[in-house]
């Protein structure tokens, strides 16, 4: 039996802050959406509500222009490959397939329940996941200053989130809740790799392939996003997620090429999708495959690069 006044400090420590961040963003709490799920009409219904929020007006769910619009559209498929693809388990044999072996990082552990045995068996820094959700890693630096008990009654509670009613992206409920955990990937210094992630759009409206590419890094610091073109050359446009510039820009990752012909491999016949890689140490490092970007919520500043973007997306 579970002793209450660890449940409380469970609370306290892992369930109220995401409770009171949720209100902060003037978000619905997950659960919330499930009411709004019953037809097609009452999904629409429910997505086009939260798009009138975040970008302030209706489109044409028939006729959808911009990306943001086109991704919106997106969630309210029923493609059987999206919950397969997003499961952050399940893509593993996808990239397996599709570009190789050695683009995986190496897994230490998976399955539906995480005990603290199993947690004691990890090396001294790993990062655990859930394969169902987004925002739910946890990363552990030095194994013996962690409580065990505590990190697996923090993975049971995310284990219950039913990630796709918060923002109406329902086919991540498809995906089964499991834990997995990698090795943790880190630079010569010691710190967490920069991610790079590649916004692929395989039949451009002059029939060639494009991209966006934004370079994430320092996430445990200060964390700061540019954003780049195939040549690394930086877009003038930002993104309302894009954390502050580096001014002094991103140096030109080293496998630049390798990892651009691992993205429009993994792309494959999606006319958008987004591809999360690393570069670390001369290796090229695959992370997750990512179908609506921000739930469609992510505003273009200037906002005429929304709708180009969506005019690069072509079925």
């Amino acid at each position: 039996m579970m002793n209450p006044l660890k449940s409380l400090l469970t609370f306290l420590r892992f369930e109220l802050p995401e409770i009171v961040k949720l209100a902060k963003r003037k978000c619905r709490p997950y659960q919330k959406h499930r009411l709004f799920t019953g037809s097609r009409k009452e999904k629409e219904r429910a997505v086009m509500r939260l798009f009138r929020k975040g970008h302030g007006y209706e489109f044409d769910f028939q006729n959808p222009r911009t990306l943001n619009e086109k991704m919106t559209v997106r969630k309210l498929s029923d493609d059987p490959r999206l919950p397969i693809l997003a499961d952050k388990f399940a893509v593993r044999e996808y990239v397996r397939e599709t570009v190789g072996e050695k683009y995986l990082v190496p897994l230490l552990f998976t399955g539906m329940t995480f005990t603290a045995e199993d947690f004691r068996k990890l090396p001294r820094q790993c990062v655990i996941k859930t394969t169902h959700a987004s925002g739910t890693n946890i990363f552990i630096y030095d194994k013996e200053k962690e409580d065990a008990e505590d990190i697996v009654r923090r993975m049971r509670w995310m284990q219950k989130i039913e990630y796709g009613y918060g923002s109406m992206e329902l086919f991540y409920n498809k995906i089964p809740p499991r834990i997995i955990v990698e090795e943790m990937l880190t630079e010569a210094n010691g710190k967490v790799p920069m991610n790079y992630r590649f916004h692929c759009f395989p039949h451009g409206s002059d029939g060639r392939k494009k991209c966006f590419i934004s370079a994430d890094t320092e996430r445990v610091g200060i964390h700061m996003q540019n954003l780049y073109d195939e040549n690394w050359e930086p877009y003038p446009f930002r993104r309302n997620d894009t954390f502050p510039l580096n001014p002094e820009g991103i140096e030109r990752p080293e496998k630049l090429a390798e990892m651009l012909d691992v993205a429009w491999k993994l792309t494959g016949d999606w006319p958008y999708v987004r591809i999360d890689l690393y570069d670390i140490g001369g290796r090229v490092y695959f992370s997750e495959m990512t179908f609506t970007h921000g739930a469609g919520m992510i505003k273009f500043d200037p906002p005429e690069w929304d709708a180009f973007w969506g005019g690069e997306w072509r079925e």
